[in-house]
């Protein structure tokens, strides 16, 4: 974990491609904490995120809203995980929604990481095996259609 001068947690989660990371951020409010993001949907990553989010702000108890900026698997595979129960919304654009709902499905995975996997040499059974570790559905997502402006923990995020 590194914290940023303005007091943003960043958390480096592991993927097994080429990538090899990505970053998920935690903001702390007056009602619990924010995570932008929440990784890649691995056992992996989801074991680590776990112990880091343990260690740096007492559990995943203690976060109060999620927000993906975008559907990719690295960025929202692991919000259903990171989501402590349905009173913990998930941000997400109603676009990105439909796309978050399939992707545990083989379907999904193989669609979009099929030119990923065969770069990396992964095989489709790969991608059953990394998509199926994880449970990826999330609780009562709060669709968004892009401009609304959400204050978290002091600072104002514009939704593109």
């Amino acid at each position: 974990m590194k914290i940023a001068d303005d007091g943003v947690l960043q958390f480096t989660v592991p993927m097994p491609f080429a990538l090899r990371e990505v970053h998920v951020y935690a903001l702390e409010t007056s009602t619990g904490w924010v995570l932008i993001d929440s990784g890649f949907p691995s056992e992996a990553a989801r074991a680590q995120l776990s112990a880091e989010l343990q260690q740096a702000i007492g559990g995943l108890s203690r976060i109060a809203l999620i927000i993906l900026t975008h559907f990719h698997p690295d960025h929202s595979g692991l919000a259903g995980c990171m989501q402590p129960g349905p009173g913990c919304p998930v941000v997400i654009h109603a676009a990105a929604w439909p796309l978050l709902q399939r992707m545990n499905t083989l379907d999904m995975a193989g669609e979009f990481f099929r030119p990923i996997a065969k770069g990396a040499g992964l095989s489709s059974g790969d991608l059953r095996e990394l998509f199926q570790a994880v449970n990826v559905p999330v609780a009562s997502p709060t669709l968004v259609a892009g401009g609304e402006t959400f204050s978290i923990g002091g600072r104002d995020l514009d939704l593109v």
